[in-house]
């Protein structure tokens, strides 16, 4: 398959490139220089693209809701724990926002004759890792809700290079060949599929199982999964050229393309520059990479220049302030 322009492995001629200094160059192997683009990507960029609020890397996850369960945990993909929203889903597919509540908003209070008087209120509260559900006098048990939607902040991969994961060339059914299979896999083992194109913030496939990995004319295998993902009208949602990895690892930094991947070659450089001790140089890496930070921000928000988000009283009827 042609070589892909998004994996770590075609930034890394570029990231040597950008500290001149042959001294630098040579004191990193292609897995350091990953772990510190990782590093950097994980420090510097995420946190920055969070703080924009524009909806990146938000997923839902959906719980089958059970009547008599009041207690669910949280995905283990969540960044930090963290949810953007929780509603229930009907038979119809719609939506109903369930408040966050603080655990104090579901203790009684006493009134000055002594008369318990129990919280109306409804919605969820958190309790460490995980969601609960307090309905109060709402009459839940007697709503047909299908699921408990979680959305929530999806943790990005671990960066690794192309040879760690293997590159899908072929798919039928729940079989994939790939071009190369790494030592590490097995069937034992978790995997994700990510996504070969530059809209990778959400991968193919999260934790999959797998039953058999038969070797072909090297390095190639085919991988039978349990199942694949599909979507609503049966077909695989991997496709070609798509990448089989090891569970919360990737070959592509799951960050936007341009001008995302130039930031984080040029504070991935300025890193290896502090690390070989080149304060001057390093200073300059960086006055760049702020200049680049203020344009990269300028490009993901907002996502939809002519549509200006309005803010809304969370409890106003209809949304209507």
């Amino acid at each position: 398959m042609p070589s892909s322009p998004y994996t770590t492995d075609s930034l890394l001629p570029m990231l040597r490139l950008l500290p001149l200094m042959p001294s630098v160059q040579a004191l990193f192997s292609n897995s350091d220089l990953v772990n510190i683009m990782d590093f950097e990507m994980s420090s510097k960029i995420l946190p920055m693209i969070d703080n924009q609020a524009e909806e990146y890397f938000i997923v839902p996850a959906d719980l089958v809701y059970n009547q008599s369960v009041r207690v669910y945990s949280l995905p283990v993909r969540a960044t930090a724990d963290k949810l953007r929203s929780v509603s229930f889903v009907d038979s119809n597919d719609n939506e109903i926002r369930i408040p966050r509540l603080r655990p104090e908003d579901i203790m009684s209070n006493v009134n000055a004759t002594g008369l318990a008087i129990n919280p109306a209120l409804w919605g969820f509260y958190l309790q460490n890792d995980k969601v609960v559900l307090y309905l109060g006098s709402f009459a839940g048990t007697s709503q047909a809700y299908k699921f408990l939607r979680l959305r929530f902040v999806r943790m990005p991969s671990t960066l690794v290079q192309e040879a760690a994961c293997g590159q899908i060339t072929a798919i039928s059914g729940n079989v994939v060949t790939v071009a190369n299979l790494p030592s590490t896999f097995t069937t034992s083992l978790t995997y994700d599929i990510i996504s070969n194109s530059p809209q990778m913030f959400v991968s193919q496939g999260d934790d999959l199982t797998i039953t058999t990995i038969t070797p072909l004319v090297a390095p190639a295998a085919t991988i039978t999964f349990t199942a694949l993902p599909v979507d609503q009208f049966g077909n695989p949602i991997p496709q070609i050229g798509d990448w089989v990895c090891l569970a919360m690892q990737s070959p592509i930094p799951q960050i936007p393309f341009k001008p995302g991947f130039q930031l984080l070659l040029q504070l991935s450089a300025a890193k290896c520059l502090e690390i070989h001790g080149d304060t001057q140089g390093f200073n300059v890496a960086m006055s760049q990479a702020a200049d680049m930070k203020n344009y990269f921000i300028s490009v993901i928000t907002p996502r939809v220049d002519g549509n200006v988000i309005r803010l809304t009283t969370p409890n106003s009827l209809y949304g209507w302030d």
